[in-house]
């Protein structure tokens, strides 16, 4: 499954790791698998809030290199946020409440040849609480491995199981629908953690204010707001915060100034700084090929995800 339009199937994947064109929300409109497939490349989220929504999952066989002859589509959805644990998800079933999996399916029926593109032949029922923002997940199993997310747990988990995991897809995209976003995140971790948060504004209306800060009040006296007027074509806006351990807060994004236009795009992203005495970082430094900031005893930084506003 791709994370984004550019993703070759090679793994790790890169930045911008949660924008999935292969999970689908078509509003009140059924599809069929032929279509799914023929649009292979067309971007479908209309998500109707309150409506049962027909939700999809595509996913192409690149790197096993034998027919698969049972692969099955797992779907959940969260709220808005950048590394939610398992057991925040919620559980989609299928449109008729009948089953939580549904068969991938290629064009023709049968075994998912190598290389050939499929989608799921029974629709998901997405139904969200509100108008806020929201996370949709699909994951694909087969024969070969059933891709369980319940089994990860810890932070470092969680970055695998988004970088690694090239049968999993996430969509963290939504249209910006009030001046502040609340996004949340987790230290899924029994040791407080550094994470950095970067808004990552690109084609942004000069003059526009973006600030990051934290809902939490201790929080947000350690690591007060900070916030840039932009003033250029691509800018980066960051907070840095020690997160205590097993917790969970909100990053609250605000945008101040003239509407963002269907071009400009806030992408939002959570990286995890482990500094040499930590207990992940020789993993992390093996996972990003970090072998410089191995040799001068540097800090590196895991992506554990991101969410991207755009204008409409």
């Amino acid at each position: 499954m791709r994370a984004n339009f550019s993703d070759n199937g090679s793994i790790p994947r890169g930045t911008n790791v949660t924008n999935s064109p292969d999970v689908v929300v078509n509003g009140q409109a059924p599809l069929t698998v032929q279509q799914l497939i023929t649009l292979w490349n067309v971007y479908n989220w209309d998500p109707k809030p309150g409506l049962k929504n027909y939700a999809y999952g595509r996913a192409q066989s690149l790197n096993i290199q034998v027919p698969i002859n049972a692969p099955v589509l797992r779907m959940y959805y969260s709220d808005a946020g950048f590394n939610p644990p398992p057991s925040s998800w919620v559980k989609m079933m299928t449109f008729d409440g009948s089953s939580e999996t549904s068969p991938l399916q290629g064009i023709n029926a049968g075994p998912i040849q190598v290389g050939e593109r499929s989608a799921n032949i029974n629709a998901f029922g997405l139904t969200v609480p509100g108008t806020g923002h929201y996370c949709a997940i699909s994951v694909a199993g087969s024969e070969f491995f059933t891709n369980n997310p319940s089994d990860q747990g810890g932070n470092f988990d969680a970055y695998e199981w988004i970088t690694n995991n090239g049968a999993a897809g996430w969509h963290n995209i939504d249209v910006v629908q009030a001046r502040e976003t609340s996004l949340k995140y987790y230290n899924q971790d029994a040791t407080a953690e550094i994470f950095v948060f970067e808004a990552h504004a690109n084609k942004v209306p000069s003059g526009t204010t973006i600030a990051l800060g934290f809902g939490d009040k201790k929080l947000a006296t350690d690591s007060p707001t900070q916030s840039s007027k932009i003033t250029s074509n691509y800018q980066v806006v960051s907070n840095e915060v020690v997160v205590p351990p097993h917790s969970s807060g909100h990053l609250l994004v605000h945008i101040d100034g003239k509407p963002l236009a269907a071009e400009s795009s806030v992408d939002c992203r959570l990286y995890w700084t482990l500094p040499p005495t930590h207990k992940n970082y020789q993993q992390a430094v093996q996972n990003l090929g970090a072998i410089r900031e191995l040799q001068q005893q540097q800090a590196v930084r895991l992506l554990l995800g991101n969410f991207t506003l755009i204008g409409k």
